[in-house]
């Protein structure tokens, strides 16, 4: 009985016929291949289109506005955004956010330019940095544990700070930077097709972490994201996320990323 109750609930939001449910999506700009405007000012991206294609099925709208990535949590905690893509998870933001189920792999690596220095010699990061090479990546963001640390060594190593993506993508294609980290799908994504080729992964992996949609608790009930996750598990159990990710991640990018596309 309580299963068929449970059953129910999942599959009569909206709750009445002519109730319209409509989320909106807050995003910070350009995040490719996941998140970006098209030449036609229209948002796309993997996953934005897996976000649609569920809130489809479940008969809602989808609408976006974008926001201040130094806002976004703020505004999705008042409610005057209701969804955000690509949240990692912690206890802190569990308290005031509803969390999807992980519907993709966040996978953070070491990039180097095969044609100008070998860094497969190494077995690891720290290996690396202690030869003196200079690596570049954006110390605002999260890369696991073990960046976190080499940011608080008293030792200086050689890991320079860059804000934006394609200043990092610049220093490093015009070789004034031995290593890229960042993660694997949006670095050899952003990088221009005639440069992808001169591109090697390092096989170390620096993080790896679930990715999850993140829900307002002012604006959505559990029970919705309980009904949100039955969609986005029909997708996991096909082949429509694998292919969303190939229309979205150049063939060459696909073919060396070390998860070609993660499922779950």
């Amino acid at each position: 009985m309580l299963k068929t109750i449970i059953l129910l609930l999942l599959f009569s939001f909206p709750a009445a016929a002519n109730e319209t449910c409509t989320l909106v999506l807050g995003y910070s700009g350009d995040w490719p291949p996941y998140i970006l405007k098209n030449s036609n000012d229209e948002v796309t991206g993997a996953d934005f289109d897996i976000l649609k294609n569920i809130i489809n099925q479940m008969e809602c709208k989808l609408t976006t506005v974008k926001v201040p990535i130094n806002r976004l949590l703020m505004e999705l905690e008042k409610g005057t955004i209701d969804v955000a893509t690509g949240a990692s998870k912690t206890r802190k933001r569990e308290k005031s956010f509803h969390y999807s189920q992980p519907y993709r792999i966040e996978v953070i690596r070491l990039m180097y330019d095969k044609e100008h220095v070998n860094l497969d010699r190494f077995s690891n990061l720290q290996q690396v940095l202690d030869d003196g090479n200079l690596v570049v990546l954006n110390k605002s963001a999260w890369y696991g544990r073990e960046i976190a640390k080499l940011k608080e060594n008293k030792q200086k190593y050689n890991l320079v700070h860059v804000d934006k993506l394609s200043t990092r993508l610049k220093l490093f294609s015009n070789q004034r930077a031995d290593g890229f980290i960042a993660d694997e799908v949006v670095s050899c994504s952003s990088f221009p097709a005639d440069y992808r080729s001169k591109i090697a992964f390092h096989p170390y992996v620096i993080n790896r972490n679930d990715v999850y949609f993140i829900f307002s608790k002012k604006t959505t009930i559990s029970v919705f994201v309980e009904r949100f996750n039955f969609y986005l598990q029909q997708l996991q159990n096909s082949n429509v996320i694998t292919d969303i990710y190939r229309k979205h991640i150049p063939h060459d990018c696909f073919e060396m990323l070390s998860l070609s596309q993660n499922k779950h």
